[in-house]
């Protein structure tokens, strides 16, 4: 799968870079929350030059493991997350999103190369698939089985990213990183594979397939929201 072709495809995500936020707030702020991030939040980075899309997604399966919200930005690049613009916009949180900081129960955000992504078309569903510790020897084991599911027509698109720690560290920095800070954040990843469900797909079968080659299923998402570019 050439990794530049292939994100010229309907069903790739756009860019060469994105960020897996998953958010899970308290249960008494739940309607505070998902007002703040569908109003304010992703409006706020959609206007963020690099920013591209963004598909907000709340849990399907049983059981999530880092939070029943899940955001997934496409971006031009990793530089995005270093530019002025978004340092800028992290520096000036409103009161709104400062308020944030006491309502989230738990915040993992992470920041991603795109190394792979293709596929005839999105989908509504999403299932998320994650190995701890990098492991360089199983590239071609992941894409063979993104490519399998494809042509099984199991899934719509499948896409493998690569944890930027580095890009990811300037945000803690800011003012918004340090409100953060307070939150619990869970370990981050050597790699993630995320691959959108067709409609007739057997989810149980597409995670044992990714649990065949070492990979843990974080969950399934379904989607609810999707915003493109605002700047």
């Amino acid at each position: 799968m050439d990794p530049v072709m292939s994100r010229l495809s309907a069903g790739a995500l756009r860019g060469a870079a994105a960020l897996v936020n998953w958010l899970e707030p308290r249960p008494a702020d739940q309607a505070d929350f998902d007002a703040w991030h569908v109003q304010e939040h992703i409006p706020e980075r959609m206007g963020i030059p690099g920013f591209l899309n963004a598909r907000r997604y709340v849990a399907s399966g049983d059981g999530p493991r880092y939070g029943s919200c899940l955001t997934v930005y496409e971006l031009d690049a990793v530089s995005a997350f270093s530019s002025p613009a978004y340092l800028a916009r992290l520096n000036a949180p409103s009161g709104w999103t400062a308020s944030m900081a006491s309502k989230i129960a738990s915040n993992r955000r992470v920041v991603c190369a795109v190394v792979e992504s293709d596929g005839p078309a999105r989908s509504k569903e999403v299932l998320v698939a994650e190995r701890m510790e990098r492991q360089c020897d199983q590239d071609d084991v992941e894409s063979t089985a993104i490519r399998d599911l494809l042509r099984e027509g199991s899934i719509t698109a499948g896409h493998r990213l690569l944890p930027d720690e580095v890009a990811g560290a300037g945000r803690a920095g800011t003012r918004e990183g340090r409100l953060a800070s307070a939150v619990q954040q869970p370990a981050q990843p050597g790699q993630l594979v995320l691959v959108e469900l067709s409609e007739s797909a057997d989810r149980r079968a597409v995670a044992d397939r990714l649990v065949a080659i070492g990979m843990d299923v974080v969950g399934t998402y379904e989607l609810q929201l999707q915003m493109g570019a605002q700047w």
